[in-house]
């Protein structure tokens, strides 16, 4: 399945992408979101998130061991390692 990414946001050892199924759908705002986890050592998948809605342009922030995700539905989600 071909995704479209468009946001990275690094911490600790881990790399955040948000992608979209389709660059026309996300830019539309009708498309869900996938953020997926990657190691930032060797490239390997940890965890994918399936998300209701797109995030924000920029939208993305790590900090405390927090990731926040702003998005395009106005929520704001905010995701830890427990």
């Amino acid at each position: 399945m071909k995704m479209k990414c468009w946001f990275l946001t690094k911490c600790a050892f881990i790399l955040y992408m948000s992608c979209t199924l389709s660059a026309v759908t996300a830019l539309r705002k009708e498309s869900p979101g996938l953020l997926m986890a990657i190691s930032a050592s060797d490239g390997t998948e940890l965890a994918q998130y399936q998300l209701d809605s797109s995030p924000v342009f920029d939208g993305m922030a790590a900090a405390y061991g927090r990731l926040y995700v702003s998005m395009e539905d106005g929520s704001l989600l905010c995701l830890t390692k427990e």
